[in-house]
């Protein structure tokens, strides 16, 4: 019997590993972090949800909390996945771990330390489709992802120096020899091909999108944006078209942060619905408090009838002075409760407004701060990017 019991506890340690104890991986659907976030899936048996970039949803932490976790693992920064979340959570005493870097190269590197793996494959992490090519390979070789652009960082570098395996899909441009690492070789006219159809489909999607965008601002600001972007698509087409492959590559790469870059400032509009949110809910707040002024008048109208009953009451019984102001006493006592717990409620109501309003601010101060720190930066990596470009192209 005890034996039977033994291996019931057993099996049933078994299947509580297998499930990862309920943990949970938060990641927006950036490609890159949710890459990542695939890769601690398989590794570690967590569960990934996935949110909108930079959009916090009631729907998500819903689907989180009915999967019971005990932890949730946030992969990306807070821009990308609101800090909304993490406090959401905190207040259900589901512990959070949040990892993230400065940027997508920084955070790969983050995860991989957090997973301890000693395989890596090194891909292009501003390229969608090597991105998705590299996580297949990964997930089959049991591998870290790392991402880079050109430049070999040196904490990578570190990496690759005690890596058992290492992986590279071939990127034009990368400064790493063959001893070094094993390439994956590719067929870089078609790779870059392949890049040009998904800019110009993402390009198409986001123009969709901007149709039923209302701020003026925002709208001029992603058009802009998108036309540049063409410009360049155009451009690395042509030299696609003249067999100027690494060239056509990197003009096709430099598309794809411009079309990252509308996105983003498209999500920025999520942010200006704040103060839509905040006249309707300092609408609703003007309608409770009408209502409290309203049973305050009605109060008002009772007591003052109430009073006049006493007072006739009073004179037609020939009730003393004395016992009157007594009645009338009573009578005020009566109503000052009702009225003071009224208003007592009002001033309540008004204190929680303005500290979630507060509150609301703050985060929104926050997210908009980080947002414009992430835009100034993207937009410095695209002018960099370009000016690579053109003196490879003055090159050629």
């Amino acid at each position: 019997m005890m034996g039977a019991k033994i291996l019931y506890l057993l099996i049933a340690g078994i299947f509580l590993v297998s499930i990862g104890y309920g943990q949970v991986i938060l990641v927006s659907d950036n490609v890159a972090d949710y890459a990542l976030a695939k890769i601690v899936e398989k590794k570690l048996g967590y569960e990934v949800v996935k949110t909108p970039w930079g959009k916090y949803e009631e729907e998500v932490l819903n689907k989180i909390i009915n999967l019971n976790p005990s932890v949730v693992v946030i992969i990306g920064g807070p821009v990308a996945v609101p800090e909304l979340y993490e406090k959401k959570l905190l207040e259900l005493n589901i512990t959070v771990k949040r990892i993230y870097g400065e940027n997508r190269i920084e955070t790969a590197i983050k995860v991989a330390k957090f997973l301890n793996l000693t395989n890596v494959v090194i891909v292009n992490g501003y390229d969608p489709l090597s991105i998705r090519k590299a996580l297949d390979l990964a997930m089959r070789e049991d591998c870290m992802l790392i991402f880079i652009k050109q430049e070999i960082p040196s904490e990578v570098r570190k990496m690759l120096e005690v890596a058992k395996r290492k992986l590279l899909i071939k990127t034009p441009g990368v400064n790493i020899t063959e001893e070094e690492v094993e390439i994956i070789e590719e067929d870089l006219y078609n790779k870059t091909l392949n890049l040009i159809e998904y800019v110009k489909e993402r390009i198409s999607e986001i123009k969709e999108r901007l149709k039923n965008e209302t701020n003026k601002g925002i709208y001029i600001a992603v058009d802009r944006v998108l036309k540049n972007a063409e410009k360049v698509l155009n451009e690395s087409i042509e030299r696609l078209e003249d067999k100027k492959l690494q060239a056509a590559y990197n003009l096709a790469i430099s598309a794809m942060y411009m079309v990252e870059a509308a996105e983003r400032i498209l999500e920025r509009a999520q942010l200006e619905k704040f103060g839509e949110i905040f006249r309707e809910e300092l609408k609703e707040l003007r309608k409770e408090l009408m209502e409290m002024k309203k049973e305050l008048k009605s109060l008002k109208m009772r007591y003052i009838k109430e009073l006049n009953k006493t007072l006739e009451m009073c004179l037609e019984q020939n009730i003393s002075r004395e016992k009157c102001n007594e009645m009338i006493e009573e009578l005020r006592e009566e109503f000052r409760d009702e009225i003071e717990e009224i208003v007592e409620e009002m001033k309540e109501m008004k204190y929680e407004f303005m500290e979630e309003l507060k509150e609301m601010a703050e985060e929104y101060r926050e997210k908009m701060f980080e947002m414009r720190k992430e835009m100034r930066e993207k937009m410095h990596e695209m002018r960099e990017e370009m000016r690579e470009i053109m003196r490879g192209l003055r090159e050629d």
